[in-house]
């Protein structure tokens, strides 16, 4: 990508260290949080018609930065309980996501 990033709503962008730090966090999720991530997928799908695999956080964040009103109200709100929360999320997303790829790669490939 050429030229500066766009400035994520809620704050400053994630640094490097800090992207890197969510994502060792959610790569050791335990039980109890998978499953709570995978309810929060599953209302992201169903009731506000996101993408599968995305927490309604991660949804938020990317309706604020785009500059829809409510994304924005839910990310005001979720920084309230985690400062850059909707950040937090897209990195923790990410990570599963590339741990669900790198699985199903090397079973494609087996």
């Amino acid at each position: 990508m050429t030229g500066n990033p766009k400035q994520p709503y809620g704050g400053a962008p994630l640094t490097e260290e800090e992207i890197a730090q969510c994502e060792f966090r959610a790569a050791r999720e335990g039980w109890v949080h998978k499953d709570l991530d995978a309810f929060d997928q599953f209302l992201n799908v169903f009731f506000l018609h996101g993408l599968p695999d995305e927490t309604m956080s991660s949804h938020f964040q990317r309706m604020a930065n785009s500059g829809n009103k409510f994304g924005k109200m839910m990310i005001a709100w979720l920084d309230i309980l985690q400062k850059r929360h909707g950040q937090k999320a897209q990195a923790g997303d990410a990570v599963r996501a590339h741990t669900v790829e790198d699985v199903e790669k090397k079973s494609l490939d087996s």
